[in-house]
């Protein structure tokens, strides 16, 4: 190994194992990673923001693109608000699991 900056010895000590970056304005060795439970608690974020937006895209697809929101047929309405509540309460139900 080369002498860095520091020295061949730090340098070694430093980079003898693969998982350690240095932190050399306190001359320390800081572990590389995430803590596992700030880990669960972004794929929590990401997975509500998620569910959510296939929601509301699905809802809105539904809705506007294949007009079941404002069709002529009353019945037409009738389901796609019924089922727009529906899968509404199973999305509270999910945030509410996930997040207790």
């Amino acid at each position: 190994m080369t002498p860095g900056r520091y020295g061949s010895y730090l340098n070694e000590l430093i980079f003898q194992y693969s998982n350690n970056v240095p932190c050399l304005h306190k001359l320390k060795i800081m572990e590389q990673g995430w803590d596992p439970e700030v880990t669960r608690y972004f794929r929590k974020i990401i997975n509500t923001i998620a569910y959510g937006l296939l929601w509301l895209m699905a809802v809105l697809t539904a809705g506007l693109y294949f007009e079941l929101a404002y069709h002529s047929n009353t019945l037409y309405i009738i389901l796609f608000y019924t089922v727009l509540v529906i899968s509404l309460g199973f999305l509270i139900r999910y945030y509410y699991r996930i997040w207790k």
